[in-house]
C-alpha cells in the first residue's frame, strides 16, 4: 500500500491513470472519500487513519493487486499511520517555474468559471513592489502562484526526512526507467512490471495540456515569462537567499 502527496500541478491525474492501467495495481487520485472516489471536501471524506485503513483493507480484499493514493492532500501526521499500516509514503515535485505557471493558469481559470478565492496580502505586495505599470490581474494571479508553490515546496524540504522518497514530474513523465523505478520503489517490488504496459504508458503522448512531454530545463522556463513574472520571482529569492538552497535539496538549480 502506499500514498503518494502533491500538492497539484506535478502531472498526478497521469500518474494515477498510469499506475492503474499496470496489472496488479490500483490508484485513487484527489480523493479522501475512498473507494467513492468522490471531489476533495465530500461529506464522505475520510481522517487520516481510515483513509490509510481502507487503502489497506481494499488491498488485502484485492486478490494481489497493490492499492494506492495520490493527492489527497494530508497533513505530514499521516506518516505515522502509514508506517503502522507497513505503507510506502512520498511525494511528487516539480521544477518549481513550470509549477508556478501551471498554478497560475488555473487559478485564473477558477476565476474566469467565478470560482473565486482570497488573494493574500503577500502576493499582493510582490506583484506592487517588483512589477512595472502597468500591473495586470494576471501579475497578482502569478504573484498569488508564486507564493503557493514556493511554501508548499519549503513544507517539502522541512518534512523531506518523513518521506521514504521523493519525485521529480519531469523525470517520472518523459523517462520509463525512473518511471519504473518509482513504481518499484512505492510497492516495496512486490510487483513485476510488465514491459509492454510501460511502453504503452510512454507511446500515448504529452503527459496533459501544461506539460506536454517535453523536458524544459528551469531557464528555458524562465526565458519565457514576462518581465513582469521574472521580476517577482527573481525578488522573492533575493530577498529570501536560502530558497536557492532548499531547490538545491530538492533536485532543481535555481536561474
Amino acid at each position: 500500500m502506499f500514498y503518494i502527496e502533491s500538492n497539484g500541478y506535478a502531472a498526478t491525474s497521469w500518474l494515477a491513470r498510469s499506475i492503474s492501467s499496470l496489472s496488479a495495481l490500483k490508484c485513487f487520485h484527489g480523493s479522501r472519500a475512498i473507494p467513492e472516489g468522490l471531489p476533495l471536501g465530500s461529506e464522505l471524506d475520510l481522517n487520516e487513519r481510515d483513509f490509510i485503513a481502507k487503502l489497506s483493507s481494499i488491498e488485502h480484499d484485492g486478490d494481489g493487486v497493490c492499492v494506492g493514493a495520490i493527492h489527497a492532500k494530508f497533513p505530514i501526521e499521516i506518516n505515522s499511520v502509514i508506517k503502522e499500516f507497513g505503507g510506502h509514503y512520498s511525494i511528487a515535485i516539480r521544477n518549481p517555474v513550470s509549477r508556478i505557471v501551471s498554478c497560475a493558469s488555473w487559478a485564473k481559470n477558477k476565476f474566469e468559471k467565478k470560482e473565486f478565492f482570497t488573494i493574500d496580502k503577500e502576493s499582493l505586495a510582490l506583484a506592487y513592489q517588483y512589477c512595472s505599470s502597468p500591473l495586470t490581474w494576471d501579475d497578482i494571479l502569478f504573484s498569488y502562484a508564486i507564493f503557493h508553490v514556493v511554501s508548499y515546496d519549503v513544507w517539502t524540504y522541512s518534512n523531506k526526512g518523513q518521506f521514504d522518497a521523493i519525485f521529480q514530474m519531469e523525470r517520472y513523465t518523459t523517462e520509463p526507467e525512473y518511471f519504473v523505478a518509482m513504481i518499484q520503489e512505492v510497492t516495496k517490488n512486490q510487483i513485476t512490471l510488465n514491459e509492454n504496459e510501460v511502453d504503452s504508458i510512454f507511446s500515448n503522448g504529452p503527459t496533459n495540456s501544461h506539460s506536454g512531454n517535453a523536458n524544459k530545463d528551469i531557464a528555458e522556463v524562465f526565458s519565457e515569462l514576462t518581465d513582469n513574472q521574472k521580476r517577482m520571482i527573481q525578488g522573492l529569492f533575493a530577498v529570501n537567499s536560502h530558497l536557492k538552497g532548499v531547490y538545491a535539496e530538492l533536485g532543481y538549480n535555481m536561474i
